[in-house]
């Protein structure tokens, strides 16, 4: 590597640095979070009586349907506000 090019890489590192503790930790905490209770979901629900399918389809479906959920509640452009309820 040579020394411009890791100067580059510094600044880039530098840049990124005051985003750590408001954008990459929470959303790492996040992503633990769903990961560990993916398998209390699909482990509890045959025991509040659905069927395996079902916990399986509940677990599969929960990333898409926050996904669509966030979606919903963007600003559709900039400078209008995002729908409250």
């Amino acid at each position: 590597m040579t020394a411009s090019r890791q100067d580059e890489t510094s600044v880039e590192i530098a840049a990124l640095r005051p985003l750590l503790f408001t954008v990459y930790v929470p959303a790492a905490a996040y992503g633990i979070g769903m990961g560990a209770a993916a398998p209390v979901m699909a482990l509890t629900a045959p025991d509040l009586g659905a069927s395996s399918a079902v916990a399986g389809l509940t677990v599969a479906l929960v990333g898409p349907g926050q996904a669509q959920w966030g979606s919903a509640h963007r600003p559709r452009k900039l400078g209008r506000s995002a729908p409250v309820h």
